[in-house]
């Protein structure tokens, strides 16, 4: 059905001219001798203006490539920030436990418990966790404001999504 549907863009053949685009619908069937009759009609009736014919299946299946373009590039960059994060959660946590090794190894020979040990090197590893969240938190509330900015309609601050995130690390 979208094969019926076609439309034409005319060029700059007149500075300030209101028509640019004209959208017709052709009978099912007429196809392709539609179009050249109409382009002929054209070039007698406004002989210097340049004639572009698109059929809207084309201009659709272009703009949903280019969509799914933007969202695979979109993806990718997320997955890039993904692994970006979890490397930053680990190094933290490989260096609070080198820098605390001996005293892992001391605590345990003193008969500490394997949930203490482990409580404590939570404590120690949450602190930067919790204090880089509170500094990240103002600035991305803000670009997240600058981004929406420029939208008429916006789906909000995701509060819960910064707290699941939070939760999660």
């Amino acid at each position: 059905m979208l094969r019926d549907f076609f439309t034409f863009e005319s060029g700059d053949f007149q500075a300030g001219s209101p028509l640019r685009h004209i959208s017709l619908r052709l009978r099912a069937g007429s196809g392709q001798a539609a179009v050249d009759q109409i382009t002929d009609i054209w070039k007698r009736v406004i002989p210097g203006a340049p004639l572009k014919v698109d059929f809207m299946e084309n201009v659709i299946s272009d703009e949903i490539e280019g969509k799914t373009q933007s969202l695979a590039l979109a993806a990718s960059m997320a997955t890039i920030v993904f692994c970006t994060a979890i490397i930053g959660i680990y190094a933290p946590a490989a260096f609070v436990c080198d820098r605390n090794a001996k005293s892992i190894t001391i605590r345990k020979v003193l008969g500490s418990s394997r949930r203490s040990i482990l409580s404590l090197l939570l404590k120690q590893f949450t602190v930067p966790i919790f204090a880089s969240f509170a500094l990240a938190l103002p600035v991305s509330i803000y670009f997240i404001q600058e981004f929406y900015s420029s939208f008429q309609q916006t789906p909000g601050f995701p509060v819960s999504m910064y707290a699941m995130c939070l939760a999660g690390i």
